[in-house]
Parts: structure tokens; C-alpha cells; sequence
């Protein structure tokens, strides 16, 4: 999707606006995964798994 949409984007927004919003997309990416991913550090592969 992202192929598609960066050229829309710079032609629209320009280069620096548009690499704003990807960063802002992957910031909220992160913190996501920071929020609500499990911690499987001291977990075996199998318990990772859900096995």
C-alpha cells in the first residue's frame, strides 16, 4: 500500500510532509507494540508459541 501511496503523497504534501507522516505512522507503530506486545524473554520457544 505504502508503494503506492508515496508518490500520491509527495506529489500532494511534498517530500518533507510526507516523511512526517510516515514517521508519525511508524512512532504510533511502536508504541503499539510496546503497549500490547507480550514480553517472551525468559520464555522457552514453546511457551512463546502458545505450545
Amino acid at each position: 500500500m505504502g508503494t503506492f501511496l508515496l508518490p500520491i503523497g509527495i506529489a500532494q504534501a511534498g517530500v518533507q510532509m510526507t516523511m512526517l507522516a510516515l514517521a508519525a505512522v511508524l512512532l504510533v507503530g511502536m508504541l503499539v507494540s510496546i503497549a500490547w506486545a507480550p514480553e517472551t524473554k525468559h520464555l522457552t520457544l514453546n511457551q512463546a508459541s502458545g505450545g
